[in-house]
């Protein structure tokens, strides 16, 4: 465990948990929003559930 993998920990629960990834960037020091999104990583089951909440419904 590095300090670097605890960065990419927290960015990633951080947004798994709702936040904002504009807040998680304030948080992190991020000058750039591009930054931030490489320390989040988003799993298949999250994105599974992303897509049966927001899917579209015909």
């Amino acid at each position: 465990m590095t300090p670097h993998v605890l960065r990419h920990t927290f960015a990633t629960t951080m947004l798994m948990n709702g936040a904002d990834i504009r807040f998680i960037q304030q948080l992190l020091g991020h000058s750039s929003i591009a930054t931030t999104e490489i320390y989040t990583h988003i799993n298949e089951r999250a994105l599974k559930e992303m897509y049966m909440k927001y899917e579209p419904r015909y």
